[in-house]
């Protein structure tokens, strides 16, 4: 009798947890929306198949007109016609640049530390990944950073002048990213107009993606209503 009555808690938990979490997204529909991650461009912090929730006022109704450093932002691309999500790098009047995988600010290179190594399946295979924190300076919130290799494509750059008006963006997964380092006419993302974002991701609402059953392989943190 115990163990029904105890089975039939957790159930209406469950149910009840389920129906406060649509219940919150309704309720916020008006000022926000929900936003599926389509690939892990973003990993670690987002994975494909993680929801989150973007906030459509976060740059009208605050003090904070723009977005900041260490953003993520969900942006529409206007010639390639998609939504794209990406952490905000570079301001107006900025100069970015990656050098031997290490990117530099405004002449300034950005500290990183070492975190972990771990394996991802990329491309339908395995591949060792280095999991580095970043951090702008002691204003901004450290952040995470997947780096596969430090002499890619993408971890060698000129120096972009990030014009006004404009948001020069980068996925965390700096080596399986197609961001600002790209421009428009090669099909990437260039500069971002900041009248094209559309929100601020907040949180993880939903997290999808499940973890490997081997061991050696990394495992997502569970990040259900996490803040971003």
């Amino acid at each position: 009798m115990k163990l029904v009555l105890l089975k039939g808690f957790i159930g209406f938990a469950i149910t009840l947890g389920i129906c406060n979490v649509f219940l919150f997204i309704l309720m916020l529909r008006p000022v926000g929306g929900l936003s599926k991650i389509p690939s892990d461009s973003m990993a670690p912090a987002l994975n494909t198949g993680d929801y989150v929730y973007v906030s459509n006022l976060a740059y009208t109704f605050s003090r904070q007109k723009t977005p900041s450093r260490g953003d993520i932002v969900v942006f529409k691309n206007g010639k390639m016609k998609l939504a794209f999500i990406k952490r905000v790098i570079g301001l107006s009047g900025d100069t970015v640049e990656i050098r031997k995988g290490r990117l530099y600010l405004n002449g300034t290179i950005i500290e990183r530390q070492m975190q972990d190594e771990v394996k991802v399946q990329q491309f339908g295979r395995p591949i060792a990944v280095k999991i580095y924190e970043e951090k702008f300076d002691q204003k901004t919130r450290p952040f995470l950073i997947f780096e596969t290799t430090d002499d890619s494509g993408f971890d060698n750059t000129k120096i972009f002048n990030v014009p006004e008006g404009h948001v020069f963006v980068m996925g965390d997964n700096r080596d399986n990213s197609t961001d600002s380092r790209i421009s428009q006419s090669s099909r990437g993302v260039g500069y971002v107009p900041v009248e094209s974002i559309r929100g601020e991701a907040k949180r993880v609402l939903v997290q999808t993606k499940p973890c490997c059953d081997d061991e050696e392989f990394f495992c997502p943190p569970r990040r259900f209503f996490k803040k971003l």
